[in-house]
């Protein structure tokens, strides 16, 4: 799971039309970084979900890096302004311990809020 760092402050700022562009950039971003069949969505807001299918929690942390990376050296042109996001992003990797969805999405985000707290712009995996 990942959230984009201060996306309330883009909207003040710039307006609902560059948070909206923001979004699309941010997720083509994401979609050119990883393989074809992994799955990159929405949750809601500015909170999007990464599914690393067939890869264990080392490698999906590498990924997650390697896409963090991608977004904070992005330079979003917006009217005569270069937008730049960065992102948080919490990691796990799917294990017979973890019964439900709603379980897996409470660890992601756990991790995220941890990604957040020490400080943004970071990936933390468990």
């Amino acid at each position: 799971m990942y959230d984009l760092d201060h996306f309330k402050d883009v909207n003040d700022t710039y307006g609902h039309n560059c948070g909206d562009l923001v979004l699309k950039e941010v997720s083509q971003t994401v979609k050119d970084e990883v393989r074809q069949n992994d799955i990159v969505g929405r949750l809601g807001g500015e909170e999007f979900l990464l599914i690393l299918p067939n890869t264990d929690g080392q490698n999906a942390i590498k990924v997650a890096e390697k896409c963090r990376k991608a977004i904070e050296e992005m330079k979003i042109n917006y009217k005569e302004n270069k937008i730049k996001i960065t992102a948080s992003f919490g990691v796990t990797e799917v294990s017979n311990s973890i019964d439900t969805t709603d379980e897996l999405l409470n660890i992601v985000d756990k991790n995220m809020y941890e990604a957040k707290s020490s400080g943004r712009n970071k990936v933390y995996g468990s």
